[in-house]
């Protein structure tokens, strides 16, 4: 029953692991989308056309739109995170249990008698 327990805990462990690499990758690439961000912003200036302008605008409008989904991939990874920790926990709190039974259900338990 503890092997079972030890396995779940590994597989739950992996999957964590999962979740971090591909929240890592998230995170890289808002910070890749935020860099842009700050190229364009270098390029707005007087020097522009109304139309050049609107350009740069719509351009910048979408990077933003990028970026926030981004952060809501990146908010979806965290609560995946959060559960998986959270079924481990669970399983602890089981496991727990099972190594307290054999001390709380001893026939000779001084605690008990006193």
């Amino acid at each position: 029953m503890l092997e079972g327990f030890a396995e779940q805990l590994t597989a739950h462990q992996i999957e964590l692991i999962a979740q971090i690499e591909g929240h890592l990758r998230a995170v890289h690439h808002t910070m890749r989308r935020i860099g842009t961000l700050r190229t364009v912003r270098q390029s707005v200036g007087p020097e522009l056309s109304n139309g050049e302008r609107r350009e740069v605008l719509a351009r910048l409008a979408e990077e933003v739109a990028a970026i926030e989904r981004q952060l809501e991939s990146e908010e979806d990874t965290c609560r995946a995170m959060h559960m998986i920790v959270r079924r481990m926990q669970e399983g602890m709190a089981d496991l727990r249990m099972i190594t307290r039974w054999p001390r709380t259900a001893a026939p000779n338990d001084t605690s008990e008698q006193a």
